[in-house]
């Protein structure tokens, strides 16, 4: 049995259009300009094609309509958005027409000078996957009509070379391996981008990214393949995302793009699969289902994108078909708490944890609802609004519910082991992070989350082994790239320390994270000015927050400005009334002040509220004028679980 892979051969139309600097190749779905990929939404793509293939005739609005959305009842301002962006995308101007011309309230003509190009090539497929190509030598431009011709001879010929070629073929197979003259490219990574709507003005960002997000979980189930999280993805949301430019960015060898509509009790998907290296469409699919099949659309999608490029295995198609729920109205409010939850503010953690009970209310059993409230618990730690007492027995008791129903489930697990370490207990911590790991070894937050628990630990090269995995999952990410260059601090290699960190505010220059970790590291140096200047930004986008108030006291007093550092000393202790500082913060700006008699006074009362501030002791290079003193290593002994 043969498959035509998106090859859609007809005796009417060419599949390759050359306007301008642009070639349209109607077969792959593709645009360049300059031979360069240019990403395009499908309702884009099949608007330029329509008026590309009928170049030079007036094409009324209810036509082009009609050619594009079919019998789907849209409103004429989709046409009109379409038409607008095309030109901004072709580069034209205000009020000029270079491609596209308007005819006042009847239509468009595209009055670009188009040359029909032969076809390039033709690929097929049998049933192992096993591609041949057959290629035509492409010759100058011809007239229309007479392409047309053309075309209808070559493609004689080759359709009547695919059946004998078929035949040989499927006689081979009974005695060896089918040969291949090409194969679709190694694809180790992939990133599944958000996807966008099918209409500009229908937009349903909760559905969007959810699918985005349960494609990305279950692919993430293939051990063999990379798969950039949720969380790498997010910013790719534009209706005019450059899924290519998306995909390098991410580092990826390929990267699933789609398009997503809900009308009434359907839904319609279109998605594709795209090499980043070439711009080729690797593999693509309709769906047009009941909402109520959403998950076997998931399921059809997933499997189909892994077979295009691996060979999957028994176990490996199971865990693909795997569903988390039966029931839609569940899985639609689990995906608008995750969509809340991705923003980590307050107020959409306290509104995620309304959703995931209401999805629990419709399915008791839905384990991703009951790791969703785990998470938001988790987080939620160090809001104003939730204490650590209030949310961590939260988070720990709803991912034991999500492990009970799915043991397969990394996330709760990553849980697990934050709660553990949030209570010292080094060792649950770490089975809990293995265990994470062992079940979705490219689990990026699993690796990025156990690299500060080995930084605690003071295993800062293991920590930085994990660290960098993470990144290599989550290239983007900023707070992977800030904790890098915080944990190349703590293994006192600052350039190197310096170069991460810049690195991380070439993404956000206003990142806190990496501008507290410049601060730290000048400090060390002796690069005073530099390191005042640094934790002064921290300290205003941050609102003042009281541990970087501390660390910008102490650096002044190092650098010889003891009044500036006792301004911040009784600022902190005001805060400190008014339970808006910690004790951490106070021990901070007394080692700072020199003052250990302090300092160990507010360590001690740190470690008895198990602040993260002595988390660090065993390697932090701020603690390096306390480590001779006895008490200080006692200290360490017990963060260490050794009384």
């Amino acid at each position: 049995m043969l498959e035509l892979l998106n090859a859609k051969m007809t005796e009417e139309k060419p599949h390759i259009y050359e306007f301008g600097a642009y070639r349209l190749d109607t077969t792959n779905q593709l645009l360049f300009r300059d031979g360069e990929p240019v990403s395009l939404t499908p309702k884009l793509f099949e608007t330029l094609r329509v008026l590309v293939e009928r170049s030079g005739e007036q094409l009324s609005k209810d036509e082009l309509m009609q050619e594009v959305w079919g019998d789907t009842i849209v409103e004429e301002t989709n046409l009109t958005t379409n038409v607008s962006n095309l030109r901004k995308l072709l580069g034209e101007k205000k009020n000029e027409h270079k491609y596209i011309l308007t005819i006042p309230g009847e239509g468009y003509r595209f009055i670009a000078p188009v040359r029909a190009m032969p076809v390039d090539s033709i690929q097929v497929v049998v049933t192992e996957r096993t591609r041949t190509s057959l290629t035509v030598e492409e010759e100058s431009a011809v007239p229309l009509v007479q392409a047309h011709r053309r075309l209808r001879l070559i493609l004689g010929g080759v359709l009547l070379a695919l059946l004998v070629g078929a035949g040989y073929l499927l006689l081979r197979r009974q005695t060896s391996p089918p040969a291949s003259a090409s194969r679709l490219p190694i694809i180790k990574s992939i990133a599944v981008l958000p996807f966008k709507p099918l209409v500009a003005d229908g937009r349903d960002e909760w559905l969007e990214f959810g699918i985005a997000d349960t494609l990305i979980m279950k692919l993430s189930d293939l051990k063999r393949l990379e798969v950039r999280p949720t969380s790498a993805v997010r910013a790719y949301n534009g209706l005019q995302q450059d899924a290519v430019a998306a995909g390098r960015e991410q580092e990826v060898d390929a990267v699933l793009d789609g398009s997503i509509q809900r009308s009434g009790e359907r839904i319609r998907v279109n998605v594709r699969l795209l090499s980043v290296a070439t711009g080729q469409q690797l593999w693509a699919d309709k769906f047009d289902e009941k909402f109520t099949d959403i998950f076997s659309v998931q399921e059809s999608i997933s499997t189909q994108v892994a077979d295009a490029i691996m060979k999957v295995t028994g176990e490996e198609k199971q865990l693909l078909a795997k569903r988390y729920s039966q029931n839609t109205e569940a899985y639609s409010l689990y995906l608008q708490g995750r969509s809340l939850w991705n923003k980590r503010t307050a107020d959409s953690l306290n509104t995620s944890i309304k959703f995931f009970n209401q999805a629990i209310e419709k399915d008791p059993n839905f384990a991703l609802a009951y790791a969703g409230l785990a998470d938001s618990y988790v987080v939620l730690v160090g809001q104003i609004d939730a204490s650590l007492s209030e949310s961590l027995p939260k988070a720990k008791g709803y991912a034991l519910k999500a492990i009970e129903l799915d043991p397969q489930l990394p996330e709760p697990h990553v849980t697990l082991a934050t709660i553990a370490a949030d209570y010292w207990d080094w060792d649950e911590a770490e089975m809990q992070f293995k265990r994470a790991l062992g079940l979705n070894p490219n689990y990026a937050t699993a690796h990025q989350w156990y690299g500060e628990y080995l930084l605690h630990r003071g295993r800062l090269d293991d920590a930085l082994s994990e660290l960098q995995r993470a990144l290599a999952l989550d290239p983007t990410s900023l707070i992977i790239n800030s904790q890098l260059g915080q944990t190349l601090y703590v293994a006192r290699r600052y350039d190197e320390s310096i170069a991460q960190s810049r690195k991380t505010l070439e993404l956000d220059r206003d990142f806190v994270p990496a501008h507290w970790t410049l601060g730290m590291v000048y400090s060390q140096k002796g690069m005073y000015q530099e390191a005042i200047s640094e934790f002064e930004k921290a300290v205003r986008l941050s609102n003042e927050a009281p541990h970087l108030l501390a660390l910008l006291g102490a650096t002044y007093e190092k650098a010889g400005d003891r009044s500036s550092a006792q301004k911040i000393l009784e600022k902190l202790k005001r805060l400190l009334s008014e339970k808006l500082a910690q004790p951490g913060d106070m021990a901070i700006i007394y080692i700072g002040l020199r003052d250990k008699e302090s300092a160990f006074e507010w360590l001690e009362k740190a470690y008895l509220e198990r602040s993260w501030v002595v988390r660090d002791v065993k390697a932090e290079p701020f603690f390096d004028p306390l480590r001779s003193d006895p008490r200080f290593e006692n200290l360490v002994r017990r963060v260490d679980g050794k009384h």
